[in-house]
């Protein structure tokens, strides 16, 4: 198992072994919850495995950070509409 600290968020990823070929899970962590994500790619080897899974939560992150940002943004707009 593999923790990496990344924008205020920890990515946890697991890898599998499925007669010879590896599978990840990967969950995000941050103050307010967590999410898991599971991916149906198969790799060679545990490390290509851990790679791809850590770069898959590292999008989900980012994905997530600009999410809110418009939400606040657009919350940010109505407030100034209504004063």
């Amino acid at each position: 198992m593999k923790h990496v600290s990344y924008k205020d968020y920890v990515i946890t990823v697991a890898t599998i072994n499925e007669n010879g070929t590896w599978r990840s899970h990967v969950t995000i962590t941050w103050y307010a919850g967590k999410f898991d994500l599971y991916d149906e790619a198969y790799f060679t080897t545990e490390m290509e495995a851990e790679k791809h899974t850590v770069e898959l939560g590292k999008h989900w992150v980012n994905n997530r950070i600009q999410s809110m940002q418009r939400y606040l943004s657009k919350q940010y707009a109505k407030k100034s509409l209504i004063v």
